[in-house]
């Protein structure tokens, strides 16, 4: 079974563009983990993942997030090919494609931005995709917030009314 669960934050801002007739949004997720060497010293490793979403999903994506905010993406590892135009070397890239996400975190729990009153002041509304009730539990030290969890199809949710 190929499937991935990643937590994470944008590296930078979400990149889009259309691609015969759909949305993608292509942007790099950061994770982390620390860990003590033989030596007893902390050590902090970061992982950086390519991700790429697709459809009404890479909308909301590019839409709701940007550098910095946390996300966790469900889906599958690929890797892709290509010939480089320049040198004719074959080139690889292995990327995380999202089948879904959810926002544990996200940016209204930020103090300072502009998009907080349009998110629903930092609440995080029901899951999607599963009959409108509550995901599958509260994260940890977010104020017992719900999580957000949007899958290929959904309707882009009316934070103002929430």
């Amino acid at each position: 079974m190929n499937l991935v669960i990643l937590t994470g934050r944008l590296g930078g801002d979400v990149e889009t563009r259309d691609a015969s007739g759909r949305s993608v949004a292509n942007f790099s997720v950061a994770t982390d983990e620390s860990y003590k060497d033989r030596d007893g010293n902390k050590v902090d490793k970061v992982e950086w993942h390519r991700c790429v979403a697709w459809g009404k999903t890479a909308e909301i994506i590019a839409e709701y997030l940007g550098k910095g905010d946390g996300i966790t993406i469900f889906g599958k590892i690929q890797t892709r090919s290509w010939d480089d135009k320049e040198s004719g070397e074959k080139r690889y890239a292995t990327e995380i494609v999202v089948d879904r996400f959810e926002f544990p975190l996200g940016r209204a729990n930020r103090e300072g931005d502009d998009r907080q009153e349009s998110r629903g002041n930092g609440r995080n509304g029901a899951s999607r995709g599963n009959g409108g009730g509550r995901s599958n539990g509260a994260s940890r030290g977010n104020g017992g917030g719900r999580r957000e969890a949007f899958e290929p199809g959904d309707d882009i949710p009316d934070w103002d009314r929430r």
